[in-house]
């Protein structure tokens, strides 16, 4: 059970991250904290990240 929660986490972890992300969003554009405000650049920054080694990826063969 652990293993497939695992594996759907990791082949989805990048339409998770932008939902949370345009959940934070959504609320008025306005970050409620700085805590908000924090994850929101964060997650921008590790989907840029994540994008960014799949494609070094692809382009090694890997």
């Amino acid at each position: 059970m652990k293993r497939l929660l695992k594996n759907i986490i990791l082949n989805n972890i990048i339409k998770i991250l932008i939902l949370y992300q345009k959940n934070l969003e959504n609320k008025e554009y306005i970050f409620n904290s700085y805590l908000d405000q924090t994850i929101y650049f964060e997650i921008d920054y590790l989907v840029k990240l994540i994008k960014e080694k799949e494609k070094e990826d692809e382009e090694n063969g890997i």
